[in-house]
């Protein structure tokens, strides 16, 4: 397994998005607020908060780890984005409609947005920090690059808890995997990266995802099939094989061609799950069934086939979503501003970098992007 990268909201594995054909070549909590004055929310600035470590530079953004000027020292992190790249890639409406989600959510297993602010050249998301890192990084420095049932189960229970909240809520991820897992202070998963998740009326037919996690209806080459929910099902299950044994189910070489690894996830039996619980192999199966009519979580019964399931008869997942059970997986945290678990960048974050001006016509496309989230848990948006 590769190590990858991450930000926050920002990178992915050959991460796709595309409306018609494929072209290979670009196939890329806790609590309320810690926000001291929402009126001075309404007015923020880049000025403050004051700049620690940036965490990661990539394609999409930055991500600088800050903490609020003044008496609140709380950690947060900072999404940096050029308005002129976000305009050049003709992603402005992307951005706002990920936002928008992010604005709706209120649960501790979902990356919590609590402000988003701008100036004339770029544009902010506030976010909470969670300083255990992410999933894939946490695997890479594993014996075997893969963990005992007993912590698998535990992190699949809480990322459980993460889909089954979109669900209920309409939405559908559509980009779940290792690297969009963090880890919280308390050990508990946290998914982030909301920015192909959808409010699903109906089916989709948006290619999207990150290949190695995509489902079958996603790539299926005629087109006219359309996914929902179930592509969460699917990824999941890839995930938690993944956890098991520090592989992908479908691809031994990431190196292959597009063709190649989707052809293999369209076609080709997922490697079996050895040496691990008949109660696992068996969900598992079950969630990587191709048609997505018959597959674990797209039944009668919905995501409750799931939470019903042998393998988590041992464990609570009610105890789970009210974090009352004592994580396997608490991370090793010196201080308040840990960084250890992530990669370090020296690149400068853009807002430090020059950038063609944005005309004030443009602007305009950014007046609905302003956000903050108040003391009692509410949400405002100017």
């Amino acid at each position: 397994m590769k190590i990858r990268s991450f930000v926050p909201g920002c990178f992915g594995n050959s991460r796709v998005m595309r409306n018609s054909v494929i072209n290979p070549s670009t196939v890329n909590p806790e609590g309320t607020t810690g926000i001291s004055d929402d009126r001075a929310a309404q007015s923020m600035q880049p000025s403050d908060f004051m700049r620690h470590t940036t965490l990661g530079c990539g394609t999409f953004g930055d991500v600088i780890l800050v903490t609020q000027k003044g008496q609140n020292k709380k950690p947060y992190t900072i999404k940096i984005q050029s308005k002129y790249e976000l305009l050049e890639s003709d992603s402005v409406e992307a951005l706002i409609q990920e936002k928008n989600v992010m604005a709706t959510f209120d649960s501790p297993f979902l990356t919590r947005l609590e402000a988003a602010f701008q100036n004339k050249n770029f544009v902010y998301l506030l976010m909470d920090f969670v300083p255990g890192g992410d999933l894939s990084v946490i695997l890479s420095c594993a014996k075997n690059q893969k963990l005992k049932e007993k912590k698998a189960k535990f992190l699949a229970a809480g990322i459980f808890a993460a889909i089954d909240y979109l669900h209920r809520h309409g939405y559908a991820h559509r980009d779940i995997k290792a690297e969009n897992i963090l880890i919280d202070k308390a050990g508990y998963p946290v998914l982030t990266d909301f920015g192909f998740t959808k409010k699903m009326n109906g089916k989709s037919y948006t290619i999207c995802g990150t290949l190695p996690y995509m489902a079958p209806e996603i790539l299926d080459d005629r087109g006219d099939h359309g996914h929902d929910q179930g592509v969460d099902h699917w990824a999941y299950g890839v995930l938690i094989f993944e956890i098991m044994t520090g592989k992908n189910p479908f691809i031994s070489d990431f190196d292959m061609s597009f063709e190649e690894q989707s052809s293999r996830i369209c076609v080709k039996k997922p490697l079996p799950l050895k040496r691990c619980s008949a109660a696992v192999a068996h969900l598992v199966s079950g969630l990587l069934t191709k048609d997505p009519r018959k597959r674990l979580g797209s039944l009668i019964n919905r995501d409750n086939d799931i939470r019903t399931h042998p393998w988590f008869a041992d464990m609570n997942l009610s105890v789970i979503e009210s974090r009352k059970m004592k994580s396997p997986c608490i991370p090793h945290l010196r201080k308040p501003l840990d960084t250890s678990h992530f990669f370090e960048y020296s690149d400068k974050p853009r807002d430090e970098r020059i950038y063609p001006r944005v005309a004030e016509r443009q602007q305009q496309l950014f007046q609905h992007f302003d956000f903050w989230r108040n003391g009692s848990g509410s949400m405002a948006t100017t």
